[in-house]
Protein backbone atom coordinates (compact mmCIF):
# COMPACT_ATOMS: atom_id res chain seq x y z
CA UNK A 1 0.00 0.00 0.00
CA UNK A 2 2.81 2.37 0.88
CA UNK A 3 4.48 1.49 -2.40
CA UNK A 4 1.35 2.53 -4.40
CA UNK A 5 1.14 5.87 -2.57
CA UNK A 6 4.82 6.52 -3.30
CA UNK A 7 4.34 5.76 -7.02
CA UNK A 8 1.24 8.01 -7.20
CA UNK A 9 3.13 10.81 -5.43
CA UNK A 10 5.97 10.61 -7.97
CA UNK A 11 3.79 10.42 -11.11
CA UNK A 12 1.01 12.83 -10.05
CA UNK A 13 2.98 16.03 -10.91
CA UNK A 14 4.04 14.52 -14.26
CA UNK A 15 0.42 13.73 -15.14
CA UNK A 16 -0.63 17.24 -14.13
CA UNK A 17 1.97 18.81 -16.45
CA UNK A 18 0.97 16.41 -19.22
CA UNK A 19 -2.60 17.70 -19.15
CA UNK A 20 -1.64 21.33 -19.77
CA UNK A 21 -3.72 23.20 -22.28
CA UNK A 22 -1.99 23.92 -25.60
CA UNK A 23 -3.67 25.88 -28.38
CA UNK A 24 -2.38 26.65 -31.87
CA UNK A 25 -3.80 29.46 -34.02
CA UNK A 26 -2.73 30.45 -37.50
CA UNK A 27 -3.84 32.82 -40.20
CA UNK A 28 -2.94 35.46 -42.76
CA UNK A 29 -1.53 38.91 -42.01
CA UNK A 30 -2.21 42.10 -43.96
CA UNK A 31 -0.87 45.48 -42.98
CA UNK A 32 1.12 48.60 -43.77
CA UNK A 33 4.92 48.71 -43.36
CA UNK A 34 7.05 51.79 -42.64
CA UNK A 35 10.84 51.75 -42.81
CA UNK A 36 11.56 54.60 -40.36
CA UNK A 37 10.21 57.78 -38.81
CA UNK A 38 10.39 61.14 -40.64
CA UNK A 39 13.63 63.10 -40.10
CA UNK A 40 14.34 66.77 -40.76
CA UNK A 41 17.78 68.37 -40.42
CA UNK A 42 18.96 71.87 -41.25
CA UNK A 43 22.51 73.19 -41.01
CA UNK A 44 24.69 76.10 -42.09
CA UNK A 45 28.24 75.57 -43.35
CA UNK A 46 30.65 77.87 -41.51
CA UNK A 47 32.69 80.13 -43.78
CA UNK A 48 30.67 79.38 -46.92
CA UNK A 49 27.26 80.56 -45.63
CA UNK A 50 25.58 77.59 -47.28
CA UNK A 51 22.24 76.55 -45.88
CA UNK A 52 21.50 72.85 -46.16
CA UNK A 53 18.17 71.15 -45.47
CA UNK A 54 17.81 67.34 -45.50
CA UNK A 55 14.43 65.63 -45.34
CA UNK A 56 13.85 61.89 -45.06
CA UNK A 57 10.27 60.61 -45.23
CA UNK A 58 9.13 56.99 -45.07
CA UNK A 59 7.30 55.51 -48.04
CA UNK A 60 4.60 53.15 -46.76
CA UNK A 61 4.16 49.81 -48.46
CA UNK A 62 2.10 46.64 -48.18
CA UNK A 63 2.79 43.86 -45.68
CA UNK A 64 1.42 40.40 -46.51
CA UNK A 65 2.18 37.24 -44.57
CA UNK A 66 1.18 34.14 -42.68
CA UNK A 67 1.59 33.66 -38.91
CA UNK A 68 1.20 30.77 -36.45
CA UNK A 69 0.88 31.18 -32.68
CA UNK A 70 1.27 28.50 -29.99
CA UNK A 71 -0.07 29.15 -26.48
CA UNK A 72 0.85 26.79 -23.63
CA UNK A 73 -0.64 26.79 -20.12
CA UNK A 74 -2.59 29.99 -21.00
CA UNK A 75 0.52 32.10 -20.28
CA UNK A 76 3.42 31.18 -22.57
CA UNK A 77 3.20 32.24 -26.21
CA UNK A 78 5.42 31.42 -29.15
CA UNK A 79 4.84 32.54 -32.72
CA UNK A 80 6.58 32.32 -36.06
CA UNK A 81 5.62 33.63 -39.45
CA UNK A 82 6.73 34.71 -42.86
CA UNK A 83 6.09 38.19 -44.29
CA UNK A 84 6.68 40.03 -47.54
CA UNK A 85 7.21 43.77 -47.04
CA UNK A 86 7.73 46.57 -49.50
CA UNK A 87 9.08 49.70 -47.80
CA UNK A 88 11.07 52.69 -48.83
CA UNK A 89 12.46 56.14 -48.20
CA UNK A 90 11.94 59.49 -49.91
CA UNK A 91 15.07 61.64 -49.53
CA UNK A 92 15.28 65.36 -50.37
CA UNK A 93 18.49 67.43 -50.17
CA UNK A 94 18.24 71.23 -50.65
CA UNK A 95 21.22 73.59 -50.56
CA UNK A 96 21.33 77.38 -50.93
CA UNK A 97 24.91 78.50 -51.38
CA UNK A 98 27.23 81.24 -52.48
CA UNK A 99 30.11 80.87 -54.95
CA UNK A 100 32.68 83.31 -53.61
CA UNK A 101 34.99 83.02 -56.65
CA UNK A 102 32.30 84.11 -59.14
CA UNK A 103 30.17 86.20 -56.75
CA UNK A 104 27.07 84.15 -57.54
CA UNK A 105 24.37 82.30 -55.65
CA UNK A 106 23.23 78.80 -56.48
CA UNK A 107 20.52 76.38 -55.45
CA UNK A 108 20.99 72.62 -55.46
CA UNK A 109 18.10 70.14 -55.11
CA UNK A 110 18.30 66.36 -55.06
CA UNK A 111 15.37 63.95 -54.79
CA UNK A 112 15.73 60.23 -54.35
CA UNK A 113 13.17 57.45 -53.91
CA UNK A 114 14.47 54.15 -52.54
CA UNK A 115 12.22 51.08 -52.49
CA UNK A 116 13.09 47.89 -50.60
CA UNK A 117 11.52 44.44 -51.02
CA UNK A 118 12.00 42.35 -47.88
CA UNK A 119 11.22 38.81 -46.81
CA UNK A 120 10.89 38.67 -43.02
CA UNK A 121 10.66 35.79 -40.57
CA UNK A 122 9.34 37.18 -37.27
CA UNK A 123 9.91 35.04 -34.16
CA UNK A 124 8.19 35.90 -30.88
CA UNK A 125 8.36 34.35 -27.42
CA UNK A 126 6.32 35.89 -24.63
CA UNK A 127 4.40 35.60 -21.40
CA UNK A 128 0.81 36.78 -21.02
CA UNK A 129 -0.59 37.96 -17.73
CA UNK A 130 -3.86 39.45 -16.62
CA UNK A 131 -4.35 42.94 -15.20
CA UNK A 132 -7.96 43.39 -14.17
CA UNK A 133 -9.92 42.14 -17.21
CA UNK A 134 -7.26 42.88 -19.84
CA UNK A 135 -4.56 40.43 -20.99
CA UNK A 136 -1.05 41.85 -21.54
CA UNK A 137 1.87 40.29 -23.40
CA UNK A 138 5.56 40.56 -22.54
CA UNK A 139 7.58 39.29 -25.47
CA UNK A 140 10.94 39.24 -27.14
CA UNK A 141 10.53 40.04 -30.85
CA UNK A 142 13.20 39.20 -33.41
CA UNK A 143 12.96 39.87 -37.11
CA UNK A 144 15.35 38.71 -39.82
CA UNK A 145 15.23 40.71 -43.05
CA UNK A 146 17.00 40.19 -46.33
Amino acid sequence: MLRHILILTIFLPVCNVGQSQITFNYGPEIGLAFSQLPRFKSSTTIGLHDKVRRTTLPLPGPLVGFNGQLTAKNHFQFSIGIQYQMTGVFYHYHRDGTDINHNAKYISDEWENQTYHKLCIPLTAGFTFRIYKVHRLLSNYKKCTH
